[in-house]
């Protein structure tokens, strides 16, 4: 009996800490709609700011084999990817760009 009344007792106090939190939490919302109880961790995927200037980073020479052309370039989102195309001289190769610091991420070579 004396077990039951201890779970009871302990029970009670959890759900009072429980409902004193979500009252909490309610009223923190609806003081600053954009508080949250957990951040996001760095490893989350990067958002960019549609206001953030975008500065020139000048000019980037893929240096291509004679005869290699630029078949096709593509953009995902902060990257522009471009495909060279097929020459005498060699297979094609993809060229990987971060547009936000204009360095050349990688090269991809069949």
């Amino acid at each position: 009996m004396q077990s039951i009344k201890f779970i009871v007792v302990f029970l009670g106090i959890l759900i009072l800490i429980g409902f004193s939190l979500l009252i909490f939490g309610f009223a923190k919302k609806f003081l600053d709609p954009n508080w949250q109880l957990f951040t996001k961790t760095s490893s989350s995927p990067r958002v960019f700011s549609k206001d953030k200037e975008k500065k020139s980073f000048g000019d980037i020479f893929l240096n291509l084999q004679k005869h290699h052309i630029i078949k096709e370039a593509r953009t995902s989102d902060p990257l522009v990817i471009i495909v060279t195309g097929p020459s005498s001289a060699g297979p094609d190769k993809i060229f990987v760009f971060d547009t936000d610091t204009g360095n050349m991420l990688g090269t991809i070579s069949p």
